[in-house]
């Protein structure tokens, strides 16, 4: 029922950028690919869980004016701030250099990446 600060959610993406498109192309589950998963890399992510507090503080941080002077969430801020909440250890690299985490890198991820991080987290239980 209560947050367990020291758990954490291990992710592993695996991807690879496509030749014709320049894309970037990235599963969860290498098994599923077959022989189809050569060239591809990986990237281990640990996750820390968010109390309700937590969450909320992030939404109320990611919080804008709209043209009716009217408070409204800003959802690309808020998906943002999740992220780079959320990430507390990762081996993630640029060809064999190990990248520092930071929030500047975070923000740096590739889309297709962090939308697939943040939907493996949210389904970490299923």
């Amino acid at each position: 029922m209560f947050v367990d600060e020291t758990a954490k959610i291990k992710v592993t993406l695996y991807y690879k950028q496509l030749p014709k498109t320049g894309r970037i192309q990235v599963v969860s589950r290498i098994g599923d690919l077959g022989e189809r998963r050569l060239g591809y890399s990986s990237v281990t992510f640990e996750l820390r869980s968010l109390s309700w507090k937590q969450k909320n503080e992030l939404m109320r941080q990611s919080r804008k004016m709209n043209s009716m002077q009217q408070s409204e969430l800003d959802w690309e801020t808020y998906r943002e701030k999740l992220l780079v909440s959320l990430i507390t250890k990762w081996d993630a690299k640029e060809g064999e250099q190990p990248i520092a985490l930071t929030p500047e890198n975070v923000l740096r991820m590739n889309p297709q990446v962090a939308e697939a991080l943040l939907y493996e987290y949210e389904h970490s239980e299923d």
